[in-house]
């Protein structure tokens, strides 16, 4: 695969005209042309230092702040690594391998850091959004990323930049694709993979929730799993914050499929329309749960048949999918306790201490590979 030396404004990408590449490479030699003139300016600076010309260091602080003008802006967590903290960040740092998204805001491709060569996913909007009303959902997914870094299963940011046309989200990357194709994949699942899926989706919801942020569009699609088989929520732009307490919000936004009853009609709603979503992914993956036998019918009057997880997806499903909103958030604030969970040690779960109850060879029955 060709490795691409500048800006996503000259990826070799069919649907970027001719015209785009060609003000992509002027923009580039421009911004090199600067960066030339600034190592320039650096080292009359030195030398002149040297002859003693700025010797008092108040001066010397003053020169460097008002030469400190040759790359463009960024910023990134303070707590992220060693790379990001020291050293801002521009499109010439990454080689750019492959589109991996396309949404209405812009691109996320496959990236690898040419000093660290972590491989890592850079979603990339142009600056005009900002114009057409997205500001505040970028500065949003900003902060969300960076929220983020305090949960194992939401998708976490590296760091932020700019050029003169476009905004950079360096974000990791994760191998294993997005739930939606994992899903159209395997036809049949076993209950307990669909068990350790919706545990951890439950963990990243609540951690969204406790710090005020209601996800708004949580769908297959915005899950991705890791080479292992974790999950992680991600695509944080139609998030909305300070959602604490009793606040709630009305305007319009998400997946048809997905969105819950009082945003359909207009009302206002709450975090409740998260565990909506959650209701209506668990039915879609409980349709692909593999039944060996009817453990509900085998033999009723046993008591542990009636707490078979096989069971209780109807009672878990009605609990999610409670069209009064009131209902829906006390019974998803003890959503731990359900039987369905029974099998998970929650603690080890948050420790990262739990492994997927799958591998790649064994998430499909034979039958399903010949589909």
């Amino acid at each position: 695969m060709t490795n691409i030396k500048t800006s996503i404004l000259i990826l070799t990408d069919p649907d970027i005209p001719e015209t785009s590449r060609r003000d992509g490479e002027q923009l580039e030699r421009s911004k090199e042309g600067t960066i030339k003139e600034g190592r320039q300016v650096e080292r009359k600076r030195k030398h002149e230092s040297d002859t003693g010309k700025y010797n008092d260091d108040d001066n010397l602080e003053n020169y460097k702040k008002k030469t400190k003008t040759t790359r463009e802006g960024s910023s990134a967590r303070p707590d992220d690594t060693k790379e990001a903290q020291e050293t801002t960040l521009s499109p010439g740092d990454f080689i750019f391998h492959a589109v991996l998204g396309e949404g209405n805001f812009g691109k996320v491709l496959l990236a690898s850091n040419r000093r660290t060569k972590k491989t890592v996913a850079v979603k990339i909007m142009a600056k005009k959004i900002l114009l057409d009303g997205g500001r505040d959902s970028t500065l949003t997914e900003r902060r969300v990323l960076e929220l983020a870094a305090g949960c194992p299963f939401l998708v976490k940011g590296y760091g932020t930049f700019q050029t003169t046309s476009n905004l950079y989200f360096v974000m990791e990357h994760l191998g294993g694709g997005d739930l939606d194709t994992f899903l159209r994949r395997h036809k049949r699942m076993e209950m307990n993979i669909i068990i350790f899926f919706m545990a951890e989706l439950v963990c990243g919801l609540e951690y969204l929730h406790k710090n005020g942020v209601i996800h708004r569009d949580l769908k297959p699609a915005n899950i991705l799993l890791d080479a292992v088989g974790h999950l992680k929520i991600s695509d944080f732009g139609l998030a909305l914050e300070g959602m604490f307490g009793k606040k709630t919000a009305r305007e319009y936004a998400g997946t048809s499929g997905y969105i819950a009853p009082e945003m359909e009609k207009g009302r206002r709603y709450n975090a409740g329309v998260d565990w909506w979503a959650l209701g209506i992914i668990l039915e879609r993956m409980s349709k692909r749960a593999i039944h060996r036998r009817d453990p509900c019918a085998a033999n009723p009057m046993l008591p542990d048949t009636l707490n078979h997880p096989e069971c209780l997806v109807s009672d878990i499903l009605a609990t999610l999918l409670w069209k009064r909103p009131s209902r829906r958030l006390r019974a998803a604030a003890s959503i731990r306790s359900h039987l369905f969970f029974q099998s998970i040690d929650w603690k080890e779960l948050e420790a990262g201490m739990v492994d997927p109850p799958f591998t790649s060879s064994t998430v499909s029955t034979p039958r399903d590979r010949n589909m």
